[in-house]
């Protein structure tokens, strides 16, 4: 039987993951046009990091986004976590009980 906690890990899991997705999709940085093809633009993106700049490429998603975006993604990192350790729990119990019978 699959517990609340699976259901609920794979649903905040999910939610989480198409809202990140939805904002990506609405916020535009300088490595959009290099990422649909364009190749006049530059291949890398400059980050503020404390008191200089580092060169970021594009292919980087994670690194180029702001911090509250990162914080998100780990989070859904961790609620992923959570619903695989929950399904893995719910199939141990499922076969401890066809074991008993």
């Amino acid at each position: 039987m699959i517990s609340q906690r699976t259901i609920f890990s794979l649903l905040l899991t999910l939610l989480l993951m198409i809202s990140i997705y939805a904002w990506s999709g609405q916020h535009r940085d300088e490595c959009t046009a290099y990422l649909r093809g364009d190749l006049k633009v530059p291949a890398t993106q400059a980050i503020d990091v404390g008191r200089g700049a580092i060169d970021v490429p594009c292919t980087n998603w994670l690194p180029r986004q702001p911090r509250g975006v990162q914080v998100l993604c780990l989070l859904d990192a961790a609620l992923g976590l959570v619903f695989v350790l929950s399904v893995w729990d719910d199939r141990m119990r499922a076969r401890g009980r066809l074991s008993q019978r």
